[in-house]
């Protein structure tokens, strides 16, 4: 028996209809699946977007967590500025209620001083603000010894320490003619009378009137009369300037003297008193020392009734 040929055909009639069956499956599926691959392309290309969106929106997230950061920062230092300012108003508050009373206690102190003392002139505690120098220019002003420039001095000393606040009225005085008939005369500054405010023009004119008196040095002392027309000034204080005890009236003595003007004073006005020069001087110029002691009780006692004080201008 003749055997049949084993020759495989690969070719066949059978293979190319598994060929085609299967390519056109493949085909199917190819049409069937390629909407799907579109898509995820364009998901891919979409969730690749959205990862850039996520990684700004991350990046914009840190900033506006670093922006909340510093501004949360702000307000609480805000917060704290706010609490320190608070501190600060309220320590002003305390300063100026303290700085309140420190005035009011200032002010009460200034005017018990003021009270006290309204200040020192050559040494004389004083209240009063206005003044009337009472100048002695009898012939003692030049004879033993001439004071003419310590009258001068020491009357100028006085304009100095004053100031517009200050009134003043010079009065010189003097008796003179014969004991039986005594005329007793003054020299006046302002010549209108009354007191002068003490302007820098006001002290020139008073300093130039000062230096006129020396020239008028003449008779005795009338210490009593010019203390009565003194007790007359509307000024608040006197300041007497003798260089010995009082002559005039002849009939008086200086006890007398002193009770008379007090009682006529009546406390109304500062008497204070000025030995000038001899008072205290090395050199004697009285004929004994009852005289001189007298002179220092004179002037001492006067001041002390009517609440003034004593000092003597020593040149010697």
């Amino acid at each position: 028996m003749k055997r049949k040929s084993k020759t495989v055909q690969i070719f066949s009639l059978s293979a190319i209809d598994l060929l085609a069956s299967a390519l056109g499956s493949f085909v199917v599926l190819a049409v069937i699946l390629y909407p799907y691959y579109l898509k995820t392309q364009r998901a891919a290309a979409d969730a690749e977007n959205l990862a850039g969106e996520i990684q700004e929106a991350e990046r914009d997230a840190a900033v506006i967590e670093r922006a909340n950061e510093a501004a949360v920062k702000r307000l609480r230092n805000a917060e704290e500025g706010n609490q320190a300012l608070a501190e600060l108003r309220r320590q002003k508050e305390m300063l100026d209620e303290a700085l309140a009373r420190g005035k009011k206690t200032e002010e009460k102190l200034q005017s018990k001083i003021q009270d006290v003392v309204s200040f020192a002139l050559l040494g004389h505690r004083t209240q009063a603000r206005s003044f009337l120098i009472l100048a002695d220019v009898s012939v003692r002003l030049k004879k033993p010894k001439d004071y003419s420039a310590t009258l001068v001095s020491t009357i100028e000393r006085v304009l100095e320490s004053l100031n517009e606040s200050h009134m003043l009225e010079i009065l010189g005085y003097q008796v003179r003619g014969s004991r039986s008939n005594p005329r007793v005369e003054f020299h006046r500054w302002p010549s209108g009378g009354g007191p002068a405010k003490m302007t820098k023009e006001t002290k020139r004119e008073a300093a130039a009137f000062t230096r006129t008196l020396p020239a008028k040095a003449e008779g005795a002392a009338a210490t009593f009369n010019a203390l009565r027309t003194a007790l007359d000034s509307p000024t608040e204080a006197i300041l007497l300037m003798t260089y010995g005890v009082p002559r005039w009236p002849v009939d008086m003595d200086w006890r007398a003297l002193v009770r008379e003007i007090t009682k006529s004073n009546a406390g109304a006005k500062e008497i204070h008193t000025i030995a000038m020069g001899i008072a205290f001087s090395k050199r004697n110029y009285y004929k004994d020392e009852k005289e001189r002691t007298s002179f220092i009780a004179f002037m001492q006692t006067l001041a002390k009734e009517n609440g003034g004080d004593f000092s003597a201008v020593v040149d010697d």
